[in-house]
């Protein structure tokens, strides 16, 4: 896509490009296997219609991925949770500009049972960090992660290296 700020992202680190035409799946995967070995991974959550193959192969690496399928039972709850942890101040992304700039892109879809899911308004409109967050919140929710944060404050663990995958 033509967004006119990604060559300013790369100069800057915030985003990262591969060499040739296609997406070098090869690398994302390498960059995956590396931060989990980094961070204590809990799970990787990622949408079957889109990842199979990698899924597969990262399985294989020791990641431990889930299968999250894009669909209102999967993302209301953790959308309307990322909600009021940002409007609780609680979470915020103006350290990273691709972040902010995919967070200003997601439009709130609301159904007759209010529940949420995101959208975009153009094609050009990227929000894949906000979803992958989303995905992320879902995994905390569903492995109760604020209960094991807080057992192992309890032991003191170094939470510095602490990740939900996103």
């Amino acid at each position: 896509s033509g967004n006119s700020q990604y060559e300013g992202w790369v100069k800057d680190s915030y985003l990262t490009i591969t060499d040739g035409p296609i997406t070098d799946l090869q690398a994302i995967e390498q960059e995956i296997v590396s931060e989990c070995k980094q961070y204590d991974m809990l799970s990787l959550a990622f949408d079957p219609m889109q990842a199979t193959q990698m899924s597969q192969n990262l399985i294989s690496n020791g990641v431990p991925m889930v299968e999250l399928f894009q669909n209102l039972k999967n993302y209301s709850e953790p959308m309307k949770q990322l909600q009021a942890l940002i409007y609780a101040e609680r979470i915020h992304f103006s350290d990273n500009p691709v972040m902010h700039w995919m967070m200003s892109n997601v439009v709130c879809h609301v159904d007759a049972k209010e529940n949420i899911f995101p959208r975009k308004e153009k094609n050009e409109l990227k929000i894949d960090g906000p979803v992958a967050l989303i995905m992320a919140m879902n995994q905390s929710i569903q492995l109760q992660v604020e209960k094991y944060y807080q057992k192992a404050q309890s032991q003191k663990m170094d939470w510095s290296k602490f990740t939900l995958g996103i």
